[in-house]
């Protein structure tokens, strides 16, 4: 799998910005830009490619895809999970976790301040593993690993942003795995009695499946309880396609919402869609590194689907 991660400037992002804007419009002289922390990389971690979550103390969580104190990954530091807090006109830069066998990617975060997030290699398989990081009194965070994939037809190689049910059930992508042709799924993860996790495979994507395969992105759900999501491959035409996983009595079933036909309407959607009153948005899709630049899904104003672009169900 391609390395994922990259940034427009180059592979390695080396600061955190804010762009503070007024919740009504604003001309641009108005806006402030102000750099928060410069990353330094060796023990300090660097790489901060995915998106920031934010708790109700205004504290910022992210991750970074290389170095930390843990000198794993050839030598370069697996990264981490650190924190950013607020303090009068400065931000304190606090690392909360070191990885040991595979970088992180996008972190969620519970109401009672647990972090979530997947790796695409360790786990007792080597196929990944979804993680719990839980706070402590001081020091390093706890970290839980909650469920390893075995790399067959539990799934292969998470690295999307996974979704938090009000039941407390994780839900997700792999890249890889399945039964049918290694394609990749969608999974629910539930917490049983003595901390163990168990899966449920929701789909199995397949060349056969109108809902497209290999997603890179995670699913959200809407208020009705579908779950949406994109893919980068399409059988079609190989660029990609925006589904919809709907459950009945016999499971969930795929529609196929649209279907990117690399013209003006771009290629290879790897960011998750967002749900609005108005339909489905999603950042836009692009190719290369451009399109790996994401951070996570992008304001509702630069690419839309309607209910009258469905395009195919079965």
């Amino acid at each position: 799998m391609a390395a994922r991660g990259y940034s427009l400037v180059h592979n390695r992002i080396t600061t955190i910005a804010l762009l503070l804007i007024s919740t009504t419009a604003l001309p641009v002289s108005a806006q402030s830009f102000s750099i928060i922390h410069h990353f330094r990389g060796g023990a300090s971690a660097g790489n901060p490619a995915f998106q920031l979550v934010e708790d109700t103390a205004g504290n910022l969580y992210g991750t970074t895809s290389w170095g930390g104190a843990v000198r794993q990954c050839q030598g370069n530091g697996c990264g981490g999970v650190y924190r950013l807090s607020p303090n009068g006109n400065q931000w304190t830069y606090t690392e909360l976790y070191d990885f040991h066998a595979a970088a992180p990617y996008n972190l969620i975060l519970d109401a009672e301040g647990n972090l979530y997030g997947a790796l695409s290699g360790g786990g007792t398989y080597g196929a990944g593993l979804v993680f719990e990081l839980s706070p402590t009194s001081a020091g390093p965070w706890t970290f839980t690993p909650l469920y390893s994939f075995t790399g067959g037809s539990d799934g292969s190689l998470p690295a999307a942003v996974l979704t938090l049910d009000a039941e407390g059930n994780l839900y997700g992508t792999t890249r890889y795995g399945g039964d049918s042709a290694n394609l990749g799924i969608v999974f629910e993860l539930s917490p049983q009695p003595g901390g163990v996790w168990t899966e449920q495979v929701l789909w199995d994507f397949t060349f056969r499946s109108n809902a497209g395969y290999n997603p890179n992105a995670g699913v959200v759900f809407d208020p009705q309880g579908n779950l949406y999501g994109t893919t980068d491959q399409a059988a079609a035409n190989g660029n990609g396609t925006v589904y919809k996983l709907t459950k009945g009595a016999s499971g969930w079933t795929a529609t196929l919402l649209y279907q990117f036909t690399d013209g003006t309407d771009g290629a290879d959607p790897e960011a998750p869609v967002a749900i609005d009153a108005a339909g489905i948005c999603m950042a836009p899709p692009l190719r290369e590194e451009i399109r790996r630049a994401h951070l996570g899904p992008a304001p509702c104003m630069s690419c839309r689907l309607t209910a009258t672009e469905t395009i195919h169900s079965r």
